[in-house]
Parts: C-alpha cells; structure tokens; sequence
C-alpha cells in the first residue's frame, strides 16, 4: 500500500521467514536437506518471508534446499510432504503457513519426524506440545485489534503512526520446555 493518507498494520513477514529459518538451521546444526515448501508465488506474504529465509540460508551452504509450492492449502501441503518423503528423505521442512499436515504426510510415507517450522495453528501447536520436532513462528493473531485502535484513534482526531509492524517469535516448545 503505497497511497500517502493510507495507514498500513501488518505482520513482519521478513522477521517471519527469517526467524523460522533461523531456528530450523539451528535444529539441523547448520546441514542437511531441507524441503522448502512455499505459499503462493507472488503473494507479498510468501516473498516477503523468502527473502527472510534466504537472507538465514545464504549463511548455511550445507543446507541443500528442494522448493515447493503448497498455496498455503493443508491438503496439498500433505500431498506434496508424502510425495516427497517416499521419494527422498529430508532433514527438515520449513512450511509457509500449512504445516500440520506436513507431520501426516511424513508419516504416510513411513519416515520418522523430522523438524518442520510452521505457523501458530492450534493443531501444529498440539503436536509440537506432544513431542513433534520443529517451532511454530507466531503471525500474530492481534493484528485486527491494532488495525482497530488505529482506526478508532484517528477517528478521534488522532495522529497514528502511516506503518505498525508487529514482529513475531518463534516458539520451539521442545526446546523451551
């Protein structure tokens, strides 16, 4: 949004792929094969969180990256995860978004977990918290509420900041136990 007189809230999509590639390079000490499944090309939330991811994975050439795309549907994400893991093994996922159906397919392939770095879902959280591999990275929920009391306060007269970013954390409840 470029208008002057627009007033953007949004999540910091670059701080979201680059701390969840962060903390999936960490899991992985620094190597091994990496299934890069993507959102929808061209959509600014999936350019913005690759060029967070490669900004991390231009300093880790021991990890060998496989780029997919999964249109951020759970489904296909699952599809794509069997498919690839009866095809070749991986060290590692990194999801755009649809992730919990990553440990499904993995499993209908016959392999064994691997780390997958996904979104704050309900059910990706329960199966962290149950001892999957991985973190999930917040995109915070919070973003209407803020888009809200800046709509309310310039309303009132008001001078809100034209950009709010809000940046997210990455949540490793395996590690953080």
């Amino acid at each position: 949004v470029t208008a002057p007189e627009a007033l953007v809230a949004t999540n910091d999509q670059v701080a979201y792929g680059r701390l969840g590639a962060q903390s999936l390079a960490d899991q992985l000490g620094g190597k091994g094969k990496v299934l890069y499944m993507r959102g929808i090309d061209g959509v600014p939330a999936d350019t913005d969180r690759d060029t967070g991811f490669m900004e991390v994975m231009s300093k880790y050439p021991d990890i060998e990256l496989k780029t997919v795309w999964s249109g951020w549907d759970f489904t296909k994400a699952a599809d794509i995860a069997t498919q690839e893991f009866t095809a070749s093994d991986y060290d590692g996922v990194w999801t755009s978004g649809a992730d919990y159906t990553v440990f499904n397919g993995i499993e209908a392939a016959g392999k064994e977990a691997v780390p997958v770095i996904g979104a704050d879902t309900n059910k990706f959280i329960a199966d962290l918290l149950a001892g999957k591999p991985g973190a999930a990275v917040t995109n915070p929920a919070v973003i209407g509420g803020v888009g809200t009391a800046i709509a309310l306060d310039k309303l009132a007269g008001g001078s809100p900041d034209q950009t709010t970013l809000l940046t997210p954390d990455v949540w490793d409840l395996a590690n953080d136990k």
